[in-house]
């Protein structure tokens, strides 16, 4: 468990988009350690629930977003020695967009739209996000470990577009520095 920094990667030609922002979530979930043929490597696949916001100034109006999501890191981690306490990581991740909402200037907020729903203004989002996860942390006592990961989505996030032609040109790939401590 613990908080997490998130933001985005944007590029939307037909608005001014300026001033991005990290947002504070969280993350909650749980992890297996697998060792592989000897102690220094290991196999650590995870499941999570992550909360992650952002802002930005978008045409002039502060406008925050919010998503949550389910993730799946596979990721093969390394640690010189058993008596080491530092180990490293990387591997890619799955993650399930479950919702959403941003708010324009705090006048108005509406839910994020998947697929071919009918978005605000055409715009619409991908449910999945498939990414690169690096991780380092340090494991104290054989019992708490403390991780940093950062998540970077390798997917375009939109899905359409008001303008047809714009869809191709414009791109959020997401941006996620978690902290977590576990047992």
């Amino acid at each position: 468990i613990g908080p997490n920094f998130s933001g985005a990667i944007v590029k939307y030609p037909t608005y001014e988009v300026s001033g991005a922002r990290p947002g504070i979530g969280f993350e909650i979930g749980a992890f297996a350690d697998v060792p592989l043929t000897d102690k220094k490597y290991s196999f650590r696949p995870g499941l999570s629930y992550s909360l992650e916001r952002a802002s930005a100034v978008v045409e002039g109006d502060i406008v925050s977003i919010h998503f949550s999501f389910i993730k799946l890191p596979l990721d093969f981690t390394y640690q010189s020695a058993p008596e080491n306490p530092f180990f490293f990581g990387a591997g890619p991740y799955l993650a399930f967009n479950l919702g959403g909402k941003y708010n324009w200037s705090g006048t108005r907020t509406t839910a994020i739209a998947f697929g071919s729903d009918q978005g605000d203004y055409g715009r619409t989002y991908k449910k999945l996000d498939l990414g690169l996860d690096l991780l380092a942390g340090y494991q104290f006592n054989k019992q708490i470990v403390f991780s940093a990961q950062l998540d970077f989505g390798l997917l375009n996030m939109i899905h359409s577009t008001e303008d047809p032609d714009e869809q191709h040109r414009a791109s959020i790939h997401t941006l996620n520095l978690g902290l977590t401590v576990g047992y």
